[in-house]
């Protein structure tokens, strides 16, 4: 008997890593959003040029508290955001500078879409080991950087022009702003495809 009951513990234990429970999937992706908020305008608050190699790594950390809780060894999301994040806002920024003559502002969206993509593929190497259908989140981030920061990949380009290594108040509350607003709409479009992605856990051999 006890044997048996060891065996049904272990199992609970074991589905409920892969299967949060329906009342807290919803807040996941609340504090998802808010982690990106506050991740986004701290390094945006530092200034708009170092946020792009600061951005990242708090990105990856702040993101880690929520996920942590979902999955395991989620201390991979780090180095993969970290990395992945840099890539992409530098490989991005690139595609909208090139762009930026014939599209415009339209080319902090392609941009966007780009490093988006890239960020996205990172965290997939993480996500596709404990949720099936991962490979959404790839789109699912193109999506979110394309419209929460592809007008701001636009104007990051721009300020990398007109850099002031002291920005004032006025300027840090503008930029902090910005990065506020763009992580509440990226944030809540990936917040919500994590919820989606948590409730189809991948399937393992007990």
């Amino acid at each position: 008997m006890r044997s048996q009951l060891a065996g049904i513990e272990l199992v609970a234990k074991q589905a409920e890593v892969v299967m949060p429970r329906a009342s807290v999937r919803w807040i996941v992706g609340v504090w998802w959003t808010v982690a990106t908020v506050v991740s986004l305008t701290a390094a945006m608050a530092v200034n708009p040029v170092w946020g792009q190699v600061v951005g990242p790594a708090t990105l990856g950390i702040t993101q880690w508290l929520v996920l942590r809780q979902h999955i395991p060894k989620a201390g991979w999301w780090i180095l993969a955001t970290t990395l992945g994040g840099v890539v992409a806002l530098y490989l991005g920024s690139a595609v909208s500078f090139f762009t930026t003559s014939i599209l415009w502002i339209g080319s902090g969206v392609v941009g966007g879409a780009v490093g988006g993509a890239i960020l996205g593929l990172a965290q997939w190497l993480v996500l596709r080991r404990h949720v099936s259908q991962a490979g959404w989140w790839i789109a699912a981030s193109a999506v979110a950087l394309a419209v929460g920061a592809g007008w701001l990949v636009y104007l990051g380009i721009e300020s990398a022009f007109t850099f002031d290594a002291s920005m004032d108040l006025i300027q840090i509350i503008r930029w902090s702003g910005m990065g506020a607003l763009s992580g509440a709409i990226g944030g809540a479009i990936k917040g919500g495809a994590l919820v989606w992605l948590l409730r189809q856990p991948k399937q393992r051999d007990l």
